[in-house]
């Protein structure tokens, strides 16, 4: 059975309302990625507490995350193309919250394992469900611009993490060790993951502050024709779609790494405490935050003076900018150098979810768009978060074995990496031209 819901020819206002609705998924956004990184600045004491190895910690900074995530995105995309989206994002925040604080009262690996597969879950039902409300809340020569705003969310989470966790690490640090009722001794790192899962149980309830916008341009398929029109989309556009997921997977392997290793390599390669290197790294993610706004709207103004492959072109120039200064990263004698190149990286290069969710949203059909977010982020998720941190520890402990050169496993990862996806983005942008041209025509 098959039904329009909304006019093709019609476009919404972006209005207060509609930018009110991107605020409050942005704010969820944030959270996740504070919720996700949190524990990158707490591995020595989990090391040291737990009694782990860099593989087992590598696991808890990966796989444990990511491979639930992965899993979790393609069904609840599923549920974000049925279901009501407002739905789908406030439990998927109130799951991912409560996993975190929880984490903050494990005493094992194993456990502390499976907490960090329910935040994973958690997180892997928002962005299938953010980009499908944005899509449908903004008219295409705005896209971009209300993408940017919402991709914000790594970059502004990376920054409240750097900011407030590193001035949590040194307040649990300086409190030394507590005593609640009903828990019993808490290390400062567990103060730290309390504190910051507990916001997010309060604030799921913004998810339920803005209507849900009505699906435009989409033709519902039940049972059997849905999943035979998913895959016949899937079949017809392989080629475009394999390179595009192995470029992104590519980068996000880097971004991972390098947000996993970067805090221990200030640590082991200058002997640096977090409240030293994370005023730097929130700077770093701060700027590559505010840049985001500024790159979709100059992607936005590309695409509207008829460069329609711009969403992926205007990347592949940032790209090939800043690889020079992942090598020169690990490269200088001087810790705050180095830090700036990681930033200069991270600003420039790894803020890929931008452009793949707008390229999502211009080539897939409204119908299919929670499924193929779903699919993109379970390959880029296994690959970039699954893979980006245990690469560079089996490098280190197996190739090196030498802790102290972290440095370089990650510049192998990351420039091995990143010079590839450029490169697969350059065929790409041959397929996807005459696409996006026939897209702007309808």
């Amino acid at each position: 059975m098959k039904s329009v819901s909304v006019d093709a020819a019609s476009e919404p206002r972006a209005g207060v309302a509609a930018w009110w609705m991107v605020g409050v998924l942005l704010t969820f956004y944030v959270l996740s990625y504070c919720d996700r990184i949190i524990v990158t600045l707490m591995t020595e004491d989990l090391k040291a507490d737990l009694h782990l190895s860099d593989v087992q910690l590598s696991l808890i900074l990966g796989p444990a995350f990511a491979v639930c995530y992965a899993v979790a995105g393609f069904p609840l995309g599923w549920a974000a193309d049925r279901f009501p989206r407002r739905l789908v994002v406030w439990t998927g925040t109130t799951v991912w919250s409560f996993a975190t604080m929880a984490c903050g009262l494990v005493s094992s690996f194993y456990s502390l394992f499976f907490l960090r597969a329910a935040v994973g879950i958690g997180e892997a039902s928002l962005s299938p469900a953010a980009y499908s409300l944005i899509a449908d809340r903004f008219p295409r020569r705005m896209l971009t611009r209300a993408l940017s705003v919402f991709t914000m969310g790594p970059k502004v989470g990376s920054t409240v993490a750097y900011a407030v966790g590193g001035a949590a690490v040194a307040l649990g640090a300086s409190l030394g060790a507590m005593h609640l009722p009903a828990v019993g001794e808490l290390r400062p790192w567990q103060f730290v993951f309390l504190l910051v899962g507990g916001p997010g149980v309060i604030l799921a309830l913004l998810a339920f502050s803005f209507q849900e916008p009505p699906r435009r341009r989409a033709v519902t398929e039940t049972g059997d024709s849905a999943r035979a029109e998913f895959t016949a989309f899937v079949l017809q556009r392989r080629t475009m779609l394999i390179l595009m997921i192995v470029g992104f997977s590519l980068l996000a392997m880097t971004s991972n790494a390098m947000m996993a290793w970067a805090p221990a390599y200030m640590t082991r390669r200058f002997g640096w405490t977090a409240p030293q290197y994370t005023p730097f790294m929130a700077t770093a993610s701060a700027l590559a935050a505010l840049t985001l706004p500024i790159k979709g709207s100059i992607v936005d103004w590309l695409y509207g003076r008829g460069m329609s492959d711009a969403h992926l072109r205007f990347y592949t120039w940032t790209l090939g900018f800043a690889i020079p200064f992942a090598v020169l990263a690990i490269s200088v004698s001087s810790p705050v150098v180095s830090l700036v190149c990681f930033g200069v990286v991270d600003v420039v290069a790894l803020t890929y979810v931008l452009y793949f969710s707008a390229l999502i949203q211009l080539l897939v059909p409204n119908q299919m768009r929670g499924r193929m977010t779903g699919l993109f982020l379970f390959v880029i998720t296994m690959a970039g978060q699954g893979l980006g941190p245990p690469v560079v520890a089996v490098f280190t402990d197996y190739v090196f074995k030498d802790h102290a050169k972290v440095g370089w496993s990650m510049a192998i990862v990351s420039v091995f990496a990143m010079t590839t996806a450029l490169i697969l983005f350059r065929f790409v942008l041959k397929i996807i031209r005459p696409l996006l041209e026939a897209e702007r025509t309808t």
